[in-house]
């Protein structure tokens, strides 16, 4: 079973990820989260297998719950869902530490296989390949990172 926290500030976007959740035999949602602190405490907390994590949400903002997670739990997958276009704030969200982006705009079919897609390490290059920032140097993305930042991580960026 592969267990995912749902952090959003918005009812609505927790029920509706919720449901997508339950629609699959194999995950369940084992918290949620309101603002990023309660994001950062539960993922400690209950180490889910996937972290969905909003990016403007009260008190610690999502980027930042995000990069405590990612410094305190390595292994744990972060997925920033936001309504955000996710090309305008490429430094931030490289800063993040997560390992995907989607956007909220995506069908609810599409965010499942997406999302399944994320939690099955395989399926990430094949996504890659739909990523805008695919051919740019991740030192120039998010220089204060440097040449330590895995050039993977700039390249899994899910629209």
């Amino acid at each position: 079973m592969r267990r995912i926290l749902v952090a959003d500030d918005h009812d609505v976007v927790r029920a509706g990820l919720k449901t997508i959740i339950a629609q699959q035999p194999d995950w369940t949602v084992c918290g949620e989260a309101e603002d990023g602190d309660d994001a950062a405490a539960k993922a400690i907390a209950l180490k889910p297998d996937l972290v969905i994590m909003d990016i403007t949400m009260p008190g610690l903002s999502g980027i930042a719950a995000s990069r405590k997670i990612r410094d305190l739990l390595p292994t744990i997958k972060i997925l920033i869902f936001t309504m955000h276009d996710p090309a305008v704030m490429p430094n931030l969200l490289l800063a993040s530490g997560a390992d995907a982006f989607i956007s909220k705009n995506l069908p609810w079919a599409e965010l499942a296989q997406r999302i399944a897609a994320l939690l099955n390490d395989a399926s990430l290059q094949a996504l890659a390949e739909s990523n805008p920032l695919r051919d740019n140097d991740p030192e120039e993305l998010a220089p204060e990172h440097g040449r330590n930042w895995p050039r993977d991580k700039a390249r899994r960026w899910i629209n």
